[in-house]
This record gives structure tokens, C-alpha cells and sequence, in this order.
């Protein structure tokens, strides 16, 4: 009886030891209040909250993060919390990925099992912090050796669309003064075109009238080169010249439509065709009808692909051009008196494009000029498949009486 009662005793004390089973863990449920700040030296500080369950916010360790789509860690202590438990981490903004075109750097935050993701706008947190000394624009430049560009002619190859190319550009803005002299060292003589298009976008912020200039001068120069050897169009001065037009693109449209208008007569046709292109984008139809003669009344020699090209500028803006190309040619007959004295370009041209595109309104500007007893030289040159001439050109002589009949019977028939 004695042991029976010794054994249900050591029983019962046994049972009084056990300890009771740890309560559940909290499980995450919720990430809110995810922001991304900008912060010096390249980095990014990180808040967000985790809430269990029942709502309520919680200590969560199991946390991770991609920046760029990269993978990077983050070593969690309870100094990361705040009395409302909100979490605070900083993390690297190295390029160790691509912005995307937008510029946003986006950040894709997990606990657990659960994801939030956040943006923030790539240029705060790269420019604002970016370097200021000069001694660094080989650095940023030589963050582009991975922005590549697209196969083609320097004429024909656009600008990366992506955000570092812009992210580096602004960077170097942002840089000491004097930084102009250097980076037109390398628009005009860097081997790699991405890194002169860069400085040649950097120049279009810092001296807008210096990069419209030297691309002029350099359009200039690059068709002396390509009427001597055709293999110029690769070249130094062709890149450097299409660096300069592409960055152009960067201006104000009255400041940039200089350096279009030249690229229009360019002896390469690719950069004929982009100028077209951005003066039917960029200008107002009659503002760039009235440019086109401007700049006609400037040059003292023209191509017949020149003349070609004018016609197809004011083609693409349709028989809405009509009044302003007949508006132009008043002008001009108003100011040299008699048609035979109107610069014989500006009469090939607009009465070339009213029989294009002119209106019924516009024949009695036209019937003036049948009284012009002048002719001008048509040349027609065979081209081979690259678009350069090849044999023997043949000339024309064609009345510009003739051009005013053509005109008119083309606007009777529409």
C-alpha cells in the first residue's frame, strides 16, 4: 500500500514539471507603408511595416530585397525597429541593374512569403548624390559601355532607351564647371558613339548655342568627307555629327530647327530623312514652310535631291501647306518685282509642291509665274543600291512656265 502510494505521488509530482507549450508565432500577413527615400553616396533607405493576422504590426526577421533586380540582403536587429515597429533599412544603388526607361529604380521587398514592391524616381537618388568633380567623367562615361546601341548608321542608330543613358547625362551636368571643354573632346573625338552622344546631350544643357555651332560645323564637314570617300559615312565626323543632331533633339524647337533644317540638305540621306521626320513632329506647319525658305534664301547651291527633299518637307504636311507655299511665293515675287527674278530655287520648290499639294486658292499666285520666260537645269543621276550616284547624270533644261502649267493642271484635276 505504501509503495502503490509512492508511485502516485511521484506521478503527480512528475505532471507538476512539465512546462506549458510556447504560444503560436505570429504569422506575417501584410506589408504596408512601403517608401523608398533617396539618401548620399548612392543609397536608399527602406521603410515598411509587417502586420500579423489579426492587423496588428509585428517584428518580422525573415526579409529580403531586390534593388534593380538584384539580389541583396539585409541583416535585421531590433535597432531596425521603431516603437510602432516600422522597419528602417538602407539599401545600395550601385548599378548593378538598369533603371528602367522611366528612371524609376524599383525595389521588390519580401518577408516571408509575401512581396511589396516600390519605385522612386532614379534621377533623385542618382543625380542629386552624383559627383561633382570633373576628375570622374570617365567613370560616369564609362557607365555606358553597357547601355549598347542598336546596329545601323550613326544617322540611323537611335539613342539607348533606357534610363542609364539619361541617368549619366544628368550626372554629368551636375558636374564643376568648367566641364564644356572636355566633354567637346569627346563628342568630337571619343571611339565609342554611345560616350559621344552622351557628351554631346550633356553640352545641349550647358551651351545650347555652342552644340548647335560646332553641329552645323560639323554637318559641314562630314559632307566634304562623304563627297570625297564614301566610306566616310562610319566615320568620326559622321558619328560625331549625328551625335550632335541627336542631342539637338534635346532643345527647344526653335533653337534646335537650325541644325535640322542643315541636316536636311545633308549629302547622307539618312540625315535627311530624320531632320524631315522631327520638322513634321517638332513645327507647325506653316512656321516650318516659312523656315524651309529661310533657309533656302541662305544657301547659294542646291542638289536635286536637295530640292527633292524641300518638296517631300512640305509634301507631308498635305494641301493644308497650300496657302503658306502660295503666301511665300507673293512674298517673293513682291519683293523682286517680276517672276524672273525670284531665286530659282524657291520657284522649284513651291510650284513643284503646289502641283503635290496645292489648292484651288493658290492658282492665282501660280498663274503669275507663267509669265517667267527663265529656265532652270534638271539633273537626274542614277544611284545604286546604297543611295550613291553611279554613271553618267543627265541634264534638262525645264522652263519654269512649264512647272506653273503643271501646277495648275494638277490642281484642276483634284
Amino acid at each position: 500500500m505504501r509503495s502503490l502510494l509512492a508511485i502516485t505521488l511521484l506521478l503527480a509530482c512528475s505532471k507538476k514539471q512539465e512546462a506549458p507549450p510556447p504560444p503560436p508565432r505570429p504569422k506575417a500577413a501584410k506589408i504596408e507603408a512601403l517608401a523608398l527615400k533617396p539618401l548620399p553616396d548612392k543609397k536608399l533607405e527602406v521603410t515598411f511595416r509587417v502586420l500579423d493576422t489579426e492587423g496588428k504590426p509585428m517584428k518580422a526577421w525573415d526579409v529580403g530585397y531586390k534593388v534593380l533586380g538584384c539580389d541583396a540582403g539585409a541583416s535585421i536587429r531590433d535597432e531596425n525597429f521603431d516603437k510602432d515597429l516600422n522597419v528602417k533599412l538602407v539599401a545600395e544603388l550601385e548599378f548593378c541593374g538598369r533603371p528602367a526607361a522611366d528612371n524609376k529604380v524599383s525595389l521588390d521587398l519580401r518577408v516571408g512569403e509575401l512581396h511589396a514592391t516600390a519605385d522612386v524616381d532614379a534621377k533623385a537618388a542618382y543625380v542629386r548624390n552624383g559627383p561633382r568633380s570633373l576628375d570622374e567623367l570617365p567613370t560616369e562615361l564609362g557607365r555606358l559601355e553597357t547601355a549598347g546601341m542598336s546596329d545601323g548608321g550613326p544617322f540611323t542608330a537611335p539613342n539607348p532607351n533606357i534610363g542609364l543613358f539619361d541617368l549619366v547625362v544628368d550626372r554629368i551636368v551636375e558636374m564643376e564647371a568648367p566641364a564644356v571643354p572636355k566633354l567637346v573632346e569627346v563628342w568630337k573625338s571619343d571611339p565609342k558613339q554611345v560616350r559621344q552622344r552622351a557628351a554631346a546631350a550633356a553640352i545641349a544643357a550647358l551651351d545650347s548655342s555652342l552644340l548647335v555651332k560646332d553641329t552645323i560645323a560639323l554637318l559641314d564637314k562630314y559632307d566634304e568627307e562623304r563627297a570625297a570617300d564614301e566610306k566616310a559615312w562610319n566615320g568620326q565626323t559622321a558619328r560625331a555629327a549625328a551625335a550632335g543632331v541627336y542631342a539637338a533633339e534635346r532643345l527647344k524647337a526653335a533653337v534646335a530647327a537650325d541644325v535640322h533644317f542643315r541636316a536636311l540638305s545633308s549629302i547622307d540621306p539618312t540625315a535627311s530623312e530624320m531632320a524631315a521626320k522631327w520638322i513634321k513632329a517638332k513645327l507647325e506647319r506653316d512656321v516650318a514652310v516659312d523656315a524651309l525658305f529661310r533657309y533656302m534664301a541662305a544657301k547659294q547651291s542646291y542638289s536635286q535631291r536637295e530640292v527633292d527633299i524641300y518638296v517631300s518637307v512640305i509634301e507631308q504636311f498635305g494641301n493644308e501647306a497650300s496657302a503658306s507655299v502660295a503666301k511665300n511665293l507673293d512674298a517673293l515675287l513682291a519683293a523682286a518685282k517680276k517672276p524672273d527674278k525670284v531665286f530659282w530655287a524657291h520657284k522649284v520648290v513651291g510650284l513643284t509642291a503646289l502641283e503635290k499639294i496645292g489648292k484651288a486658292d493658290a492658282a492665282p499666285t501660280i498663274k503669275k509665274f507663267k509669265a517667267d520666260k527663265g529656265t532652270y537645269v534638271f539633273t537626274k543621276q542614277p544611284l545604286d543600291e546604297m543611295g550613291n550616284p553611279k554613271g553618267v547624270a543627265e541634264r534638262t533644261d525645264i522652263a519654269f512656265a512649264t512647272l506653273a502649267d503643271k501646277a495648275l493642271a494638277a490642281i484642276e484635276k483634284r
